[in-house]
């Protein structure tokens, strides 16, 4: 029998797991994660203005994890790599097989002011400190000023849930600004989807700042690079990532902060050990870095689960060629955006794909209370 951990309860962590535990039950496979929650990072956004609660933002373990699976709840303090053992807040954890599935932190990639005057929107922690400053905020002044650092997937999103005609409607006034520190919106996604992120935001009146970047966050605001000072409220940051200390101890990491890998998802000179989700360091057919999606985890947590199998049972692992549905985000109640299989679209019908891409992943768990509790 094999001591498989798998360090990470993300959404490429919790695929690993399940697949492991279906398809090697006679495998002890352990899951370590400090929370006792897998968390639904595409929810995040909603959460800001209230349309959805923080608790449609997070799964208890118990809910997803098979039986078979043991869940140990810790702190990862440390990696030691010959021989394996994860070393945590509770002990030693023994290893033969690795899985590194534990995403990535915030970080505010030294400007000076971010860390205290900027919050993120990382955790469940952070979507109810977001939501509470929110509240009060458009609760006790007139005009309410917001920025938010960082123009991918989640900074649009949040711009996009911010400026939803029900919640605007229920401010005194509300202005939010998008500083972007590429030539576009979405720099990992579709020039399209972007182009069609980009109007919708345009109209609801989001002031988009691309090509600039940060000097300083304040109390009252921030400083561009270019020297204009722009008022703030609340600097929300959702521009960059950074591996956690412990995996920065443990692995070369490339200078986008991540793990690089091979086409099998395996960092270089190593054995036993695969790596998925957020850290995985790894370029498509066209020479891009694949992007730290939910969709591209859940397609990297299973195949480092059945590159596993198939190495435990003495076959070549398998590398990894994800079949992409698309993309979609939710910009407030009704408006979305999305390109699935090459044909953009917006509005409810953009919306409705969003919805299905989350029906899908809860689905694949077989469990209708789920549906019921979390769609």
């Amino acid at each position: 029998m094999s001591q498989i951990v798998v360090l990470g309860a993300g959404y490429s962590g919790i695929q690993a797991a399940r697949v492991l535990a279906r398809s090697a039950p006679e495998h002890l496979v352990t899951l370590v994660d400090r929370l006792p929650h897998h968390q639904l990072t595409t929810q995040f956004p909603a959460t800001v203005t209230g349309r959805l609660t923080t608790g449609r933002a997070f799964i208890p373990l118990e809910r997803i994890v098979p039986t078979n699976v043991r869940i140990l709840r810790a702190e990862i303090e440390s990696v030691s790599r010959s021989p394996f053992e994860i070393q945590t807040s509770l002990g030693a954890v023994p290893a033969d097989w690795l899985a590194v599935c534990l995403g990535t932190t915030s970080s505010d990639l030294g400007v000076p002011g971010a860390r205290e005057h900027a919050l993120p929107l990382k955790s469940v922690q952070d979507c109810m400190r977001l939501r509470n400053c929110v509240r009060d905020l458009v609760s006790s002044r007139g005009l309410t000023r917001i920025v938010v650092v960082g123009g991918g997937y989640s900074g649009t999103e949040v711009a996009g849930e911010l400026t939803d005609p029900q919640f605007a409607t229920s401010t005194r006034g509300l202005e939010v600004t998008i500083v972007q520190p590429d030539n576009r919106l979405l720099p990992q996604g579709s020039s399209r989807l972007a182009d069609a992120v980009q109007r919708i935001l345009t109209k609801r009146g989001v002031r988009t700042l691309c090509g600039l970047w940060l000097s300083e966050v304040g109390a009252e605001g921030i400083c561009l690079d270019t020297g204009e000072k722009l008022a703030a409220d609340l600097v929300v940051w959702t521009a960059s990532t950074r591996p956690t200390p412990v995996v920065k101890q443990t692995f070369e990491i490339s200078p986008e902060g991540r793990i690089p890998v091979d086409p099998y998802l395996r960092p270089p000179n190593s054995e036993r050990v695969y790596v998925a989700g957020d850290l995985a360091a790894l370029q498509d057919l066209h020479g891009r870095l694949y992007p730290a999606s939910a969709q591209i985890a859940v397609a990297q947590g299973t195949r480092i689960g059945q590159n596993i199998i198939a190495e435990l049972a003495g076959k070549l692992p398998v590398e990894f060629k994800p079949r992409l549905l698309g993309e979609a985000l939710t910009l407030g109640r009704h408006a979305a955006a999305a390109e699935v299989g090459g044909v953009l679209s917006t509005g409810r019908l953009a919306h409705a794909m969003k919805r299905a891409a989350l029906f899908r992943y809860l689905a694949g768990f077989g469990s209708p209370a789920l549906l019921r509790d979390y769609l």
